[in-house]
């Protein structure tokens, strides 16, 4: 059994009330989906998505390397696997993974592992943190190498043999929230609880209005589509 922990678990337990930020990323993971394709959740954590997915999609399959949170997508059902290495070639026409490849060092050879889980032509999506201009205590704290911007992902995904379809930005207010809360927020990287909550219900629905009018150059997150050739 795999001995990895994940650091972020905490935060993991706060994202669960992220009710509006969860759903926009699951109906994001389901707009994507190929029909009829099966489907993989690279780093399922406790299942706060993979659960929102399933009631869109269907149930996908999870890797999740942390054993504690394995198990809990275990007991709700869930086929899981340890790591991407124990996953067949060309099994599966759909991944996604959110806020998960920044905690890889290697993300190349992360991605030419998804790549070669996918069949020929299956779409990976993945939905990460933008702007290394953003990188706070709280990344730090919760094991980020680094965060992401559009060129950056797609040079990455190119190197790992994908072609990469389209890029954009997410959450253009959150990108001033992540900002100001660099500059003013603890070394330690501690995170309010009732804030996020907050940020959650009154400032993230406006940026999803905003990016339904507007495409922004910028955001607090990047969306990378990519497919297999």
């Amino acid at each position: 059994m795999s001995e990895y922990v994940y650091e972020g678990s905490e935060l993991l337990f706060l994202g669960e009330q992220l009710s509006n930020y969860n759903a926009s990323i699951a109906k994001l993971v389901a707009s994507e989906a190929p029909a009829g394709a099966a489907v993989l959740d690279f780093g399922a954590g406790f299942g706060t998505l993979t659960r929102a997915v399933e009631q869109l999609i269907g149930k996908p399959d999870c890797v999740e390397p942390d054993a504690r949170q394995r198990e809990a997508l275990s007991r709700a059902g869930f086929r899981c696997f340890e790591g991407i290495e124990t996953v067949s070639d060309a099994s599966y026409g759909y991944v996604y993974s959110s806020n998960v490849l920044e905690h890889i060092e290697d993300d190349v050879a992360a991605l030419r592992s998804l790549h070669r889980v996918l069949r020929p032509g299956g779409r990976l999506v993945l939905y990460l943190p933008a702007f290394q201009s953003l990188y706070s205590a709280v990344d730090a704290a919760i094991g980020h190498y680094r965060r992401y911007d559009a060129a950056m992902i797609s040079e990455r995904l190119r190197q790992a043999g994908f072609r990469v379809e389209r890029t954009r930005y997410a959450d253009v207010l959150g990108f001033g929230v992540a900002l100001l809360f660099k500059l003013i927020s603890n070394r330690v990287g501690g995170v309010n609880a009732r804030r996020m909550r907050l940020y959650d219900s009154l400032i993230f629905p406006v940026s999803r209005t905003i990016e339904g009018i507007m495409r922004p150059p910028f955001g607090k997150n990047v969306i990378a589509v990519a497919t297999r050739e």
